[in-house]
């Protein structure tokens, strides 16, 4: 290689074009970057918009059925169908804390499903509860895209409503 004064100008566009290439890719790279979070965030939109929500139906009391079972009415609030509804119901003490008197074993409500805006009564076996008791509700179940959500509240005898009612994601 030499360096004498004249210019070779096949060099020069050389060099140029390798400057221009690398801006271009570095561009096209944030690019994609914006474009990959924009995406990201269409899905999770289109996802919370589409995805169930289960409540306790309101106006409605539970109620000890025969066998002992708490029936439990929900309501799918929701845009989309709940899969593999699971329930289940801890008894709450007269101070509306979890009690620490021995309840038995409990058998939780399954259910394959529940369509939006579909209603359904899930029987928790609740080892013979008796009428009147305040108890927290927690209720399991996954959207179409296999992201698992719960409903938890508190059902409270004495005021005959839930309370503290929270949908979320929960904790893995």
């Amino acid at each position: 290689m030499e360096f004498n004064d004249t210019f070779d100008l096949t060099a020069i566009g050389t060099l140029a074009l390798a400057v221009v290439t690398f801006i271009a890719l570095l561009v096209a790279r944030g690019t994609l970057k914006q474009t990959r979070r924009e995406i990201d965030l269409s899905r999770r939109e289109v996802e919370e918009a589409h995805r169930p929500v289960l409540v306790p139906t309101p106006l409605s009391i539970p109620t000890i059925l025969t066998g002992g079972s708490l029936g439990v009415a929900v309501t799918n609030i929701g845009m989309g169908p709940a899969l593999n509804i699971e329930a289940s119901a801890r008894l709450l003490d007269a101070e509306d804390k979890p009690s620490l008197a021995p309840t038995g074993p409990q058998t939780p409500a399954v259910m394959a499903g529940l369509a939006a805006g579909d209603r359904s009564t899930l029987e928790i076996g609740t080892n013979h509860w008796t009428e009147g008791v305040s108890f927290e509700l927690t209720v399991l179940y996954l959207d179409v895209a296999g992201k698992a959500w719960e409903t938890v509240g508190s059902y409270l005898d004495a005021r005959r409503r839930y309370e503290g009612l929270v949908v979320r994601r929960p904790a893995e």
